[in-house]
C-alpha cells in the first residue's frame, strides 16, 4: 500500500476528520512548538545577563577578572529616570544593552591582545576577560562631595547597598583585576575614562607620596588602595562599544607610557598629523593615516612600518588606509593594539628580549616584580662574598656575608661550604650564620650564589678559609686527639641515648642519631 494510503488509514483509524476548530487547535499549538524554543533560549540569555562567559580560547593568557557595576536610577522601576540619567530607556532595554557591549567589547580586547592577529590565524590573545560578578542597582551613583560631579568610589567600594563591603576583598582575594561602572554622563554627572589604584606590594613604582596613578584621569587619591593594583572603567550606557573601547585606548596609553614613554610614544606611536616625519603606529585618537582627531575612516593611503614595527625602526614599509582594519573605530581600535609586541614576539630592545606588553594590563604588579622596562632581563646579577675574606683563619660562629647586585632585583643569595648548600637569604644584608665548631679544622671553601626576580644566577668567586677551633675545638674528636675515627665512635656509641656532654656533640641534651651524623661528615679515620 502507497505510504500517502496508509497515512489516511491512520488519520481514519486514529484521529477523526479534522473540522474547522481542530485545525485552529493544530495551528495554535505549532505556534506554541516554535515559540517554546525561543522563550527557553531567552530566559536562559536572560539569566546569563548577570555573569557571561565573555572569554575567548586561548593558550597561556592572563586572566582579567571583571567586576560591573551598573547604576539604573528609576522611579517606577520600569522606566530610567531620565530628569537624573537624561536618557530614555527602559530598565529592560538599557541593561540587555550593557550586557551586550560587555561581551562586544571583552572580545574586542581580547582581539587586540593577539599578536598580529589580523594576520596570523595561529595567534592566540595575551588575555582573558571574564565577569566574576556583576551588580545591579535602580538608583543614581554616588557622587564625591569635593568633585560633584564625579562618582565616590570610595562610597562605592565600601558599602554594599550602593556597590560592594570591600573593594580589596574583590582585588587582593578574588583576583579581580578591573571594575567596569556602567552610568550616565550629565550636565551634574561626569564619568572618569580610567582611574587606576596602584597596589602596596609596587609602592615603590608609586608616582605620588602615598599613592600610584597611572590612568586618564586626574590621577588623584580617589579610589581605595590596595594590596594588588586594580583599574576602574567609567561608560556612559547612552553610548556604545566604540567608546567604552577608546576608554581602554586611552588607559593602554597610559600605562605603555608609564613604562617606557620614549619608546611607546615616540618609536611605537611616531608622529601624528599635524607633526612631520616617519609614520609609524599612531595612538588611540589617531591612525597613521588621519588628517585630523578621530579620522579612522580615512580613505587615504600612507605609508608606515607599523604592520612590521621594530623599536630599530627598520621594518618593512607598507601602504595603508582605514581599509585596512574596516574604517570602523573598534576596527581601528584592535588593529592598532595587535601591533603591539605581544605574547611570542621575535623582537630585542636593549640587549634582552622585548617583553609581552600585555603583561602589565593583565597582571601589573607581577609584571613590575620583573622591572619597570619592556626588556625582558636575561643579565645575570653580580655577588661576592664580603666576609670572611681569602685565605682567613676562622673559628667559633661567624657571619658569612655577601653582596649582590642586580639591575630588576634580588630574589635570593645562598651560601655553600664545601660546594654544599647550607643556607639562603632573602633580604639585605644578605648572610649566613656558620658555626666552624661542627666542620673539621683545615680547609673549607665558601661560595655564594644570587638569584634574581627573573631567575637568572650569579655566582661568586670560591674563597678559601682554614678552620682553627684548637685540639678540641671540633665537638666530634670526643678524645680531643685531634682526629675523629673509631675510638671517638666507640666513646660515641657507649653514651647512646644518654645526656653525656662530651657524646653530645651538637648540645641538645641527648646522644641520638643527629650527633652521629655529624660524627661521620667529620669523620677523617
Amino acid at each position: 500500500m502507497r505510504a500517502s494510503n496508509l497515512f489516511k488509514q491512520y488519520r481514519k483509524g486514529i484521529n477523526p476528520p479534522y473540522v474547522r476548530r481542530d485545525i485552529f487547535a493544530i495551528f495554535v499549538t505549532i505556534v506554541a512548538l516554535v515559540s517554546l524554543p525561543v522563550l527557553i533560549y531567552s530566559t536562559i540569555f536572560y539569566a546569563e545577563e548577570f555573569k557571561p562567559n565573555l572569554s575567548i580560547s586561548a593558550d597561556n593568557n592572563l586572566q582579567v577578572p571583571v567586576l560591573v557595576l551598573s547604576y539604573f536610577p528609576t522611579t517606577d522601576g520600569v522606566n530610567l529616570d531620565t530628569s537624573i540619567t537624561g536618557y530614555g530607556s527602559s530598565i529592560v532595554n538599557v541593561r540587555n544593552k550593557v550586557a551586550q557591549i560587555n561581551i562586544n567589547l571583552s572580545n574586542a580586547l581580547e582581539s587586540g591582545s593577539t599578536y598580529h592577529g589580523y594576520n596570523d590565524p595561529g595567534a592566540t590573545p595575551a588575555l582573558d576577560y571574564s565577569i566574576y560578578e556583576a551588580k545591579e542597582f535602580l538608583e543614581p551613583i554616588p557622587q564625591q562631595s569635593e568633585i560633584p560631579k564625579h562618582a565616590d568610589n570610595y562610597k562605592i567600594f565600601s558599602d554594599p547597598t550602593i556597590g560592594v563591603a570591600d573593594i580589596c576583598d574583590y582585588v587582593d582575594n578574588a583576583g579581580v583585576k578591573e571594575v567596569w561602572i556602567w552610568m550616565y554622563h550629565t550636565a551634574n554627572t561626569t564619568p572618569i575614562e580610567s582611574n587606576m589604584a596602584m597596589g602596596t606590594i609596587s609602592s615603590q613604582y608609586w608616582n605620588f607620596a602615598s599613592y600610584g596613578d597611572v590612568s586618564n584621569s586626574a590621577q588623584r587619591d580617589d579610589v581605595p588602595v590596595c594590596n594588588k593594583s586594580y583599574t576602574v572603567y567609567d561608560y556612559n550606557y547612552s553610548r556604545s562599544t566604540p567608546e567604552a573601547m577608546e576608554n581602554h585606548g586611552h588607559q593602554i596609553e597610559r600605562m605603555m607610557g608609564f613604562i617606557d614613554g620614549g619608546l611607546f610614544f615616540t618609536k611605537f606611536v611616531g608622529p601624528l598629523f599635524s607633526q612631520t616625519g616617519d609614520r609609524h603606529c599612531g595612538n588611540a585618537h589617531n591612525p597613521p593615516n588621519a588628517q585630523f582627531e578621530y579620522n579612522r575612516n580615512n580613505l587615504n593611503f600612507v605609508d608606515t612600518d607599523c604592520q612590521d614595527w621594530n623599536p630599530d625602526l627598520d621594518g618593512q614599509i607598507s601602504s595603508i588606509n582605514c581599509q585596512t582594519w574596516g574604517c570602523t573605530t573598534v576596527g581601528w581600535m584592535t588593529w592598532w593594539m595587535q601591533n603591539m609586541p605581544g605574547k611570542d614576539n621575535p623582537l630585542t630592545y636593549n640587549g634582552g628580549p622585548m617583553r609581552n606588553w600585555w603583561e602589565f594590563i593583565g597582571d601589573f604588579d607581577a609584571a613590575l616584580t620583573l622591572g619597570k622596562t619592556f626588556t625582558l632581563n636575561i643579565s645575570s646579577p653580580t655577588v661576592s662574598i664580603t666576609f670572611p675574606i681569602n685565605n682567613q683563619n676562622v673559628s667559633g660562629t661567624i657571619n658569612i656575608q655577601a653582596d649582590a647586585q642586580d639591575d630588576v632585583g634580588i630574589d635570593r643569595v645562598e651560601f655553600y661550604i664545601d660546594g654544599q648548600l647550607v643556607g639562603s637569604d632573602a633580604s639585605l644584608p644578605y648572610s649566613y650564620s656558620w658555626d666552624t665548631n661542627i666542620v673539621s679544622n683545615g680547609p673549607h671553601m665558601i661560595l655564594a650564589k644570587a638569584f634574581d626576580v627573573s631567575g637568572n644566577v650569579g655566582t661568586s668567586i670560591s674563597l678559601a678559609t682554614s678552620v682553627d677551633n684548637g685540639s678540641s675545638g671540633n665537638p666530634a674528636d670526643i678524645n680531643n686527639d685531634g682526629n675523629v675515627d673509631v675510638t671517638d665512635l666507640s666513646i660515641f656509641l657507649s653514651n647512646w641515648n644518654t645526656s653525656d656532654a662530651t657524646a653530645d656533640i651538637n648540645s641538645d641534651g641527648t646522644v641520638d642519631i643527629f650527633d652521629l651524623s655529624i660524627l661521620l661528615s667529620n669523620w677523617t679515620g
